[in-house]
């Protein structure tokens, strides 16, 4: 009983790290981020840190209403990305993919009813 027990905890330890290894931390994306979004109604620049954790923060600037928001967000292991720019009543949702040292996706504000795409580089 007590071997069965014993090789049944190596094969779950076994498992549960092959897993782990399978996905990447999202520490893969971790670092400073940069570059430009583009639309109808819209456009400007974005600066994102994104910590080893997968939780983002920065910035975008509009240069249409020329004003600075905040970016916050989160990255999954996969590099899969959500973040809201400015209010979450009346402000934008960016989401897209980060793969290497590029990044890039599609943004969209229904309270303007205006949207686009985002595109950048890891610093």
């Amino acid at each position: 009983m007590k071997k069965l027990l014993i090789v049944s905890l190596a094969i779950i330890s076994l498992s549960l790290y092959s897993c782990k290894k399978n996905n990447p931390d999202p520490i893969e994306y971790a670092g400073t981020w940069s570059g430009v979004y583009l639309g109808d109604g819209d456009r400007g620049t974005w600066t994102a840190i994104i910590d080893s954790d997968g939780a983002v923060s920065g910035t975008a600037s509009s240069s249409v209403v020329v004003a600075t928001f905040d970016l916050t967000g989160t990255i999954d292991p996969q590099g899969t990305f959500t973040a809201t720019v400015g209010s979450a009543s009346t402000g934008s949702e960016f989401v897209g993919q980060f793969n290497g040292s590029t990044a890039s996706g599609t943004w969209s504000n229904d309270y303007y009813d205006i949207d686009g795409t985002w595109s950048g580089t890891k610093e």
